[in-house]
């Protein structure tokens, strides 16, 4: 076998390594997101709540998202993450993460205002509806998620 052969041989076996494991870890969780499992143990319960200032925006208009949490508990440090708006590339337009700190009974408000993109086919946002979800974490476990829907025009 020739040199060049070998090598493709080497190169291919590589990749079907490669799937293998990636596989495997998949499967651990069944997909790479957050797991929604929860255990049950945990008495702690986490609301959110996800406003916008609008239903339907316009290009390049000014989206404020207003984002509750509360706890029934002193819930410590926990992340909230927000995305959404994904464009035709596969791209959130809301991708932000931030670490809040609650305590029993109050309540955590986080705001976001952000101008929204031009519709073209550049930024591959056209018109059509839109969501944002917002997740509160706690490692890898999701305590609880809201999810708001707009219409963006051009």
């Amino acid at each position: 076998m020739s040199k060049y052969g070998k090598y493709i041989i080497g190169v291919l076996l590589g990749v079907v390594l490669i799937v293998a494991v990636w596989q495997i870890v998949l499967s651990r969780n069944g997909d790479d997101k957050p797991s929604l499992a929860y255990p049950e143990n945990i008495q702690e319960k986490v609301d959110i709540f996800s406003h916008l200032d609008q239903e339907v925006y316009f290009s390049n208009d000014m989206a404020q998202l207003e984002i509750k949490i509360s706890s029934n508990s002193d819930s410590g440090k926990l992340m909230v993450l927000i995305e959404g708006m994904k464009n035709d590339f596969g791209v959130n337009y809301f991708n932000e993460k931030k670490i809040i700190k609650l305590s029993k009974d109050a309540e955590e408000t986080i705001k976001i205002e952000k101008q929204l993109p031009q519709c073209s086919s550049c930024s591959g946002f056209f018109e059509g509806k839109y969501e944002i979800q917002a997740s509160v974490l706690r490692g890898s476990y999701v305590l609880a998620k809201d999810i708001i829907g707009f219409t963006l025009k051009p």
